[in-house]
């Protein structure tokens, strides 16, 4: 009797195991599934149609989209900042904008453009560029200041150039394997060496804007080489980036702790580098990334709260057309290219247009009038 129980038992047992064990592979495969169409990528340009496209414009109207500069990029093992906090001199964001200029070179045609980025590449790689970082400790700041917030958030920034720099690599030589396996594994260690696991950025705002400039970073990086583990953390660093946005796009963090005289200045840095993060994650299946709303505002609202900011209130310091950091509203032609079915993308258009010059900002995704505007 006790016998035919512990069987009665032991096949019920049998049964329950095998259906928990049969949802468990459904419920893998579902996973699975969702991570295939995560990783559904549109890179960030299609290199040779866009350089053919700019190409066929007469050079005076090439030369509204794009500019062409000589320009050396400095590359050392060390990522160095010093002087005052806002005069700061950095090797890694000099290489950032050298690197940038040699992508816009690039595409405007420039011949020397890509043997001149395939060598620091080349040489970046050789050396370990910027992976022995040096804390930072301005004495502007407190002691308690973490001394490697700044050096890691402009690393972070450097994938972004980095990024354009790796496709037109890959287009130009696509036999070159080793560099290109070279630069991603580099780019991977920039990566892995800034990456916050925990994402608990501390201070009063929380790394709110540090947040979006990694995400920024990791959303290029992420989307250029379909690294699954950087997109997935540039996703979750958006999510808490896009806090700082709340009703009708209005900035819910920085108005309690900036002075007056930045209420819009601060806003423009964090929005402008969630924005181009944004436009990565968009572009590597995160479909979701414009409807997110956390704190009732979503990025769509808040670009749009801040262009009348910074109109309305004459925030000319902001209106820079080439922006080597926050004081810039390039971001404009991600937008006006994003939602071209929005009045504020018309107004942002004719803006851009009216100034008959390309417009760059290291914190909005580069040389974005090359990059993104379209050719009628």
């Amino acid at each position: 009797m006790h016998t035919m129980v512990n069987v009665k038992q032991l096949q019920t047992f049998g049964i329950i195991s095998i259906s928990i064990f049969c949802l468990l592979i459904y419920r893998m495969d579902l996973v699975a599934a969702a991570s295939e169409t995560v990783t559904q990528i549109t890179p960030l340009v299609d290199v040779q149609a866009r350089k053919n496209e700019l190409a066929n414009l007469p050079k005076r109207d090439r030369s509204k989209l794009c500019t062409v500069k000589f320009t050396n990029i400095a590359l050392e093992k060390e990522a160095i900042i010093s002087g005052h906090i806002q005069r700061q001199r950095s090797n890694v964001q000099m290489a950032g904008h050298a690197l940038f200029q040699l992508v816009e070179n690039y595409y405007y045609g420039d011949e020397y453009a890509v043997t001149d980025l395939r060598n620091a590449l080349s040489q970046a790689v050789k050396i370990d560029a910027f992976t022995n970082v040096k804390p930072y400790h301005p004495k502007e700041l407190p002691r308690s200041y973490n001394g490697l917030n700044e050096p890691y958030f402009q690393i972070a920034v450097f994938l972004t150039p980095l990024a354009h720099a790796y496709l037109v690599l890959k287009a130009e030589y696509p036999e070159d394997k080793e560099l290109h396996e070279g630069v991603k594994q580099w780019g991977d260690k920039l990566y892995s060496i800034t990456v916050n696991k925990k994402n608990d950025f501390k201070g009063k705002t929380k790394g709110i804007d540090r947040r979006a400039l990694h995400a920024m970073g990791y959303a290029h990086w992420g989307n250029a080489t379909g690294n699954p583990e950087v997109l997935k953390t540039a996703y979750d660093y958006y999510k808490k980036a896009l806090r700082c946005v709340g009703k009708g796009g209005r900035d819910r963090v920085w108005r309690h702790w900036a002075k007056k005289k930045d209420h819009v200045y601060y806003p423009n840095m964090t929005y402008q580098a969630t924005l181009a993060a944004g436009f990565a994650l968009q572009r590597s299946g995160y479909e979701d990334v414009y409807e997110m709303a956390p704190k009732k505002g979503t990025i769509i609202d808040g670009m749009e709260w801040l262009w009348d900011s910074v109109f309305d209130k004459n925030q000319f310091q902001l209106m820079k057309i080439q922006g080597s950091g926050s004081r810039t509203v390039a971001w404009a032609e991600l937008f006006a290219l994003e939602f071209t079915d929005r009045p504020h993308a018309d107004k942002m258009r004719n803006w851009l247009e009216s100034k008959q010059t390309p417009v760059y900002g290291a914190f909005a995704g580069g040389p974005v009038s090359c990059l993104y505007r379209k050719i009628n």
